[in-house]
């Protein structure tokens, strides 16, 4: 899963390799509105989009110390988290964790996501029963 954090990672990395070059990240993420990275799991019917979005919430933006500073600055910032449509999706049934995990592949925060919504419903599913 691209996710905001690492679309403006590669944004910034984009700007130092051509004639956009900001002094810092922060310098980078002022210019910034907004961030948007999207990617689909395909379904046994259709596929469904799965978004993180982060949104500038004022004009400036405070002095980053580090690479950290930074990633938590778009975390908290986040409209909308991928981990949060991705739950609403499986809770629907409109994708399984299989189509997921299939999707994604290459990502380790949705393998650890799903490593995590599995043992939650083995738990849920463990309480239900009498």
């Amino acid at each position: 899963m691209i996710d905001i954090a690492e679309l403006f990672s590669r944004g910034f990395r984009f700007c130092l390799e051509t004639e956009i070059t900001p002094h810092s990240e922060s310098d980078l993420l002022e210019k910034v509105i907004a961030v948007l990275a999207v990617k689909y799991v395909n379904g046994a019917h259709d596929a469904s989009a799965v978004s993180d979005l982060y949104v500038r919430q004022k004009l400036s933006v405070p002095a980053l110390g580090n690479e950290d500073e930074l990633l938590d600055l778009l975390a908290e910032h986040r409209l909308v988290r991928w981990q949060d449509e991705l739950r609403e999706m499986l809770r629907a049934g409109t994708i399984t964790p299989a189509e997921v995990a299939q999707s994604l592949k290459r990502d380790h925060a949705v393998k650890e996501f799903l490593s995590q919504w599995e043992t939650a419903t083995a738990n849920v599913s463990q309480l239900a029963r009498p």
